[in-house]
């Protein structure tokens, strides 16, 4: 999972592969983004001996704490080619400028 941050947006990138768009879902509770999915093992036979597999399947689930300026509305994801890309908004900084106070007396 990549995470990164632009000035109006955070975004997550996170590579899924063999896994369906329909068995991925994203919730916002709080201050958290969790993404779950299921990957699911599709079963092939051949008539060659198989010696060895590394691929897993099941469920899995990540929980992100998102920062205190995430907007609560606005989340957009998008997955194409194995990976779920993430953009979340960020609220608008307050720009703050000096300002000179007059004092009465």
């Amino acid at each position: 999972m990549d995470i990164s941050e632009r000035n109006d947006s955070y975004l997550i990138s996170m590579e899924i592969p063999g896994t369906r768009k329909e068995d991925i879902s994203l919730v916002r509770e709080g201050d958290k983004l969790i993404i779950r999915g299921e990957k699911k093992h599709e079963h092939e036979e051949k008539s060659d001996k198989l010696h060895r597999i590394e691929r897993s399947y099941g469920h899995f689930q990540r929980v992100l704490t998102l920062p205190a300026d995430a907007e609560d509305e606005g989340i957009d994801a998008e997955f194409k080619d194995g990976v779920l890309k993430i953009r979340v908004p960020r609220k608008p900084q307050s720009t703050s400028k000096s300002k000179n106070i007059n004092i009465a007396g």
